[in-house]
C-alpha cells in the first residue's frame, strides 16, 4: 500500500513540475511523512580496504610458509639421521676417515641429484661441510658448525661424539657410533608411530563429517 501510496505522489509530483527542469521529491504519501535520501557510491572504497587487507595477510601467509618449510626441514632431518649414523659407522668401520667419509656421502649424493634424486636438508649440509673443509677450516669446527645448523638435539650429539673424538681422541668411537645407530632407529620407529597417530587423529574430523 505504502508502495503504491508513494508512486501516486510520484506521478503527481512528475505532473506539477512537468515544465521545470527537475522535480521536487514528495514530502508526504498518503499520510505518511517522506524522508529522501542520496544513494552514494561507496564502491570507490573498496580497493583502499582491499590493498589494507593484503598488507595485514600478505606478512602472515609468508610466517605461514616459512613455518611450514621450518617444520618440514626439521622431519626431513630426523628422518634421515639414522641414515647418517649407519653409513659413518659402516665407512669408519671399513677404515675410512671421518673426512673422507663426509666427502663420499657428497660425492654419492651429487650422483643422485644428477640422475634426478630428491633435495636433502641432510647431504645438503653435508656438501656445505666439505666446502668448509676444502677452504681450511679446522675439522673439528666444521662439524659442530654441521650439527648445529642440523639444529636438532640428534644431530648436537652426534656432532659432541666426533668433535670430542677429534680433539680428544677415542678408540671407542665405532661403538659409541654403533649404539647411536641402534637408538636412532628406535627414535625413528617412535618418531613414525607419532606420525601415523597424527594423521589418524586429523582423518577424525573428515570421517564424522562422512558418516
Amino acid at each position: 500500500k505504502m508502495e503504491m501510496e508513494l508512486k501516486k505522489a510520484l506521478s503527481r509530483a512528475d505532473a506539477k513540475d512537468i515544465n521545470k527542469g527537475y522535480m521536487e521529491l514528495p514530502d508526504k504519501a498518503g499520510d505518511k511523512t517522506v524522508v529522501w535520501s542520496e544513494n552514494r557510491d561507496t564502491g570507490y572504497l573498496i580497493l583502499p580496504l582491499m590493498v589494507m587487507i593484503s598488507a595485514l595477510l600478505v606478512p602472515l601467509s609468508a610466517d605461514i610458509s616459512i613455518d611450514r618449510k621450518v617444520k618440514e626441514r626439521q622431519r626431513q632431518l630426523l628422518t634421515d639421521y639414522p641414515e647418517l649414523v649407519s653409513k659413518v659407522t659402516l665407512y669408519m668401520s671399513a677404515g675410512m676417515s671421518l673426512r673422507n667419509v663426509f666427502f663420499r656421502m657428497a660425492e654419492e649424493y651429487q650422483i643422485k641429484r644428477g640422475r634426478g634424486g630428491r633435495v636433502s636438508f641432510l647431504y645438503e649440509e653435508i656438501r656445505l661441510t666439505c666446502n668448509e673443509l676444502k677452504s681450511g677450516i679446522q675439522e673439528s669446527q666444521a662439524y659442530e658448525k654441521f650439527s648445529k645448523r642440523c639444529v636438532l638435539k640428534q644431530y648436537m650429539r652426534f656432532g659432541t661424539l666426533i668433535s670430542q673424538n677429534l680433539k680428544k681422541g677415542s678408540n671407542d668411537l665405532l661403538g659409541v657410533l654403533r649404539k647411536e645407530a641402534e637408538e636412532s632407529l628406535e627414535e625413528r620407529r617412535n618418531h613414525a608411530r607419532e606420525c601415523g597417530e597424527e594423521a589418524g587423529t586429523k582423518l577424525l574430523l573428515p570421517m564424522m563429517m562422512m558418516l
